[in-house]
C-alpha cells in the first residue's frame, strides 16, 4: 500500500483556508514562521504541506 501524498496548498488556497491575506502569508513565509518550497524548476509559486500549516497555527494560537 502506497502511503498517502500530504496535499501541498498554493498561498490562495492557505490564505482562504485561515481567512487571512495572501500578504499577510507571504510575510509569515518570508519570516521563517510558516514553512515553504518552491518546487524545482520554478521562480515562484511556493507551496506550503497541510502538516506545516496546522504546526504554523498551532504555534500562532500558543503566542495569544
Amino acid at each position: 500500500m502506497t502511503p498517502a501524498i500530504e496535499p501541498r496548498l498554493t498561498v490562495a488556497e492557505v490564505a482562504a483556508l485561515t481567512h487571512r491575506s495572501e500578504d499577510y502569508i507571504r510575510s509569515e513565509m518570508r519570516e521563517g514562521r510558516l514553512k515553504s518550497y518552491l518546487p524545482h524548476g520554478r521562480k515562484r509559486g511556493r507551496l506550503v504541506r497541510m502538516d506545516w500549516l496546522r504546526e504554523w497555527e498551532e504555534k500562532a494560537s500558543d503566542r495569544h
